[in-house]
């Protein structure tokens, strides 16, 4: 594994900025004036948490879309490789988290893989046809 330079990790944060200033704004311009009562502080982080997660689901397939990921070999400096060290970083700074801490239920893991790009579910082909997804 190559060592992550400093346009990687740059390119990560302002990304991850973006999903953070949508997040906290949805979260201010929905939630930000109701009267939440006694868990205002704790409906407000839970509704900003979520609004980051949703939002930075969004930036990264956004991300992929235009520097998408390629299989096999990379080559140092590459616009591949730069689209992957981008996707570590994404996936250890913040969909790690999600994924391998048990924290969702199951039914909700399937709904964060799906946001991520995978491909559930019963697949078949046909004679002289592509993968089909039911």
């Amino acid at each position: 594994m190559r060592e992550i330079t400093p346009p990687q990790i740059l390119t990560f944060f302002a990304l991850f900025a973006v999903a953070l200033t949508l997040g906290l704004g949805t979260t201010w311009l929905l939630l930000g004036g109701l009267p939440l009562g006694d868990f205002r502080g704790v409906t407000l982080v839970i509704a900003g948490v979520i609004f980051i997660y949703l939002y930075a689901f969004l930036v990264y397939r956004l991300f992929l879309h235009f520097v998408p990921l390629q299989e096999g070999e990379l080559a140092e400096g590459s616009r591949a490789e730069f689209a992957a060290q981008v996707n570590i970083l994404f996936y250890l700074i913040l969909f790690n988290t999600l994924i391998r801490t048990h924290f969702l239920p199951v039914p909700l893991m399937r709904l964060v893989y799906l946001a991520l790009g995978a491909r559930l579910g019963a697949t078949h082909t046909a004679p002289g046809s592509c993968w089909i997804r039911h």
